[in-house]
């Protein structure tokens, strides 16, 4: 079963400043059970999971997402797995170049993975809410406002999104992943990692569907600008 891809806004427009509600979380979870993106102001890291929708804030709690709670960006599909593997990976330089390799015959799809298991090494982040009101960028912002946690031995699963390199001004080319522990407590975006034997569960994307803004602030942005060094700060 092939899959669509349901983007809310794009990486670039939230990189520039705008973190107001597109869609609530109710209605995200009609388009994907599995994803990620983030929370209005850029309020901590979302992680969708079977169905859940989880908010991995910047004080290292994860809660479990209101129905009524603003997303100004996501990525989600209905996953279902085209094939499914065992992973391993020594750091995150390693993850993305064996996860390159695995999709290397679609790599002009998007893909969706699952990757579950007991990871010897998990770094991730989560970042401080913007303030209202303020335009500040957001790789600006979180140079000064993120968290990071380094935990060792804890089983849990790795949603990642894949977007091919056309999809440079929609999204950020490669990998992206944000994890979540086994026991929904922790979790965040993803900075590095270390796995033996994890299950590597992957779906290719043939169909895109994209909802934008519909608001002043977002037609007076310039989203054709090269975000290369902003994309690069942000997610790593």
């Amino acid at each position: 079963m092939k899959n669509n891809l349901f983007q809310v806004s794009s990486l670039q427009a939230l990189l520039q400043g705008y973190y107001k509600e597109v869609i609530a979380v109710k209605e995200l979870k009609e388009h994907g059970d599995t994803g990620l993106g983030t929370f209005v102001q850029s309020d901590g890291e979302m992680i969708l999971l079977d169905g859940h929708v989880y908010q991995a804030l910047y004080d290292g709690r994860v809660i479990e997402a209101r129905e009524d709670q603003g997303i100004p960006f996501g990525v989600v599909t209905f996953f279902h797995p085209d094939e499914t593997v065992s992973f391993s990976a020594e750091n995150m330089e390693d993850a993305r170049r064996k996860l390159d390799e695995a999709i290397q015959a679609h790599h002009n799809h998007m893909a969706v993975i699952r990757m579950e298991g007991m990871f010897d090494l998990v770094q991730y982040r989560s970042g401080r809410p913007v303030p209202s009101g303020k335009d500040i960028p957001l790789a600006d912002w979180l140079n000064e406002n993120q968290k990071e946690w380094t935990e060792k031995n804890i089983a849990g699963t790795a949603a990642g999104i894949y977007m091919p390199a056309f999809m440079n001004h929609l999204n950020c080319p490669g990998w992206h992943l944000h994890f979540l522990s086994e026991d929904h407590h922790k979790g965040g975006h993803v900075l590095d990692l270390k796995v033996k034997a994890a299950k590597l569960s992957l779906s290719y994307c043939k169909g895109f569907e994209m909802i934008q803004p519909e608001d002043e602030k977002y037609e007076r942005m310039d989203l054709s600008l090269d975000q290369t060094e902003a994309i690069e700060r942000a997610e790593k």
